[in-house]
């Protein structure tokens, strides 16, 4: 699903990073992990998981083909997704950071 993203994660990592705007980033810098993977799940729910075909399995039906225009929306979808994990993971290890100086001061 994110390989057109390219196969250099450091390249990867700048793109994503540039295309945060710093509103976004603040607005994603709180809350709680329960939370974040609620919102998770409902943009999956929204765009990963509806793809258009009928509910339910059948263990004999073909392969379901995905659509371009699903697999570029669920490719911006799970961009943003990895986005807000970056910014949430540097929040909660600068916080962490901030309070260690703290009880060693």
């Amino acid at each position: 699903m994110l390989a057109p993203l390219g196969d250099d994660p450091t390249a990867i990592a700048k793109s994503l990073e540039t295309s945060i705007r710093g509103a976004d980033a603040e607005a994603w810098s709180s809350g709680h992990a329960k939370d974040w993977a609620a919102e998770s799940y409902r943009a999956a729910k929204s765009s990963a998981y509806n793809i258009g075909s009928p509910s339910g399995c059948v263990s004999d039906a073909a392969p379901i083909a995905l659509a371009t225009a699903y697999q570029a929306q669920a490719l911006e979808v799970a961009k943003r997704q990895i986005e807000k994990a970056g910014v949430r993971l540097a929040w909660v290890l600068n916080s962490a950071a901030v309070r260690a100086s703290r009880r060693a001061a």
